[in-house]
């Protein structure tokens, strides 16, 4: 009987998700996206969730197969050991707030007879930031030794990487192995280096409230006040990495997240900030957010599962 591997990468907007063999295939086309529901109640939202998953058996649940392991990339903060969310404040998923993800997940599957599962069926929950950054470790096929991937959206993901390993607590990294929470200025990193971040920055220098999508608008049509606010985020991202990078030394610096879809107009600051300090590194955004983080959740069940 084949068992399968569900990936889903939990937004605040979608939830997306696809569906791997035991030989870590994917076997559906693409990535299937499904509405968050995230500022629903905690019911709706949890049965939401199962819907999905139940969704993406049925696409495939042919020939005898059996669900094995669920991976789900999630939003912090959260205890990510024990499935418990710990957000509030971030207009999404409030209502889960001190719910045990894991554990509400197991009941709905053992109460159903949608989703059949292996007598050794695991739950794994992983931050969207980390996922995101072995993904895109994994599409290098593991040839860069050192990476620093970093997710820009509603928040500053950060995820450190050396030879298949996250780095923690070394090289000036935090414990937790990620920085959006280290001092910068008059807050935090996640204060600056995040939509809120940018979109003070625009406020600031054009003198009204607009969205990360109107100025990026703007910048592609060659607006001079938009390429300028990307040109200035490009060196405060730039400048936030500096100390980190030139402890750490990667191969490579890889960007993602929302805001990273606007790279093209933040490369030249971000290089222009690693020039003046000397950090030679490869620097790139991602191809498709989304695609690394399922590619990271199947990367970190074959590392889990110690193949």
């Amino acid at each position: 009987m084949d068992q399968l591997v569900i990936c889903l990468d939990v937004g605040g907007t979608f939830v997306k998700g696809t569906v791997y063999n035991n030989k870590n295939k994917p076997i559906l086309e693409g990535i299937n996206y499904y509405p968050a529901h995230a500022n629903k109640g905690k019911e709706e939202i949890l049965e939401n969730f199962f819907q999905i998953m139940s969704d993406l058996y049925q696409q495939v649940a042919i020939n005898e197969k059996i669900v094995q392991t669920l991976m789900i990339a999630f939003p912090g903060p959260c205890d990510y050991e024990q499935g418990i969310c710990l957000i509030q404040g971030l207009n999404k998923y409030e209502s889960l707030y001190q719910t045990n993800i894991k554990h509400a997940l197991r009941q709905r599957i053992k109460h159903s007879q949608e989703l059949p599962t292996t007598t050794d069926f695991s739950i794994s929950i992983f931050n969207d930031g980390t996922a995101f950054a072995f993904g895109e470790y994994a599409s290098q096929s593991f040839a860069q030794k050192k990476g620093i991937y970093i997710a820009i959206g509603t928040g500053c993901g950060s995820t450190f990487i050396k030879n298949e390993e996250m780095i923690r607590g070394a090289y000036g990294i935090p414990r937790s192995g990620m920085i959006f929470n280290e001092p910068y200025k008059e807050g935090v990193i996640d204060d600056y280096l995040s939509a809120r971040g940018l979109e003070q920055m625009i406020e600031q220098v054009i003198g009204e409230k607009l969205s990360p999508k109107t100025i990026s608008d703007r910048a592609k049509r060659g607006d001079q006040a938009a390429l300028a606010i990307f040109n200035q985020f490009g060196q405060r991202a730039a400048e936030i990495l500096t100390p980190y990078a030139r402890l750490f030394h990667p191969d490579e610096i890889v960007f993602g997240g929302q805001i990273s879809k606007s790279f093209e107009f933040m490369e030249t600051g971000i290089l222009a900030v690693f020039t003046k300090e000397n950090i030679q590194t490869t620097v790139r955004a991602t191809k498709d957010t989304s695609k690394a983080v399922i590619q990271g959740l199947n990367t970190l069940k074959i590392k889990k599962a110690g193949l």
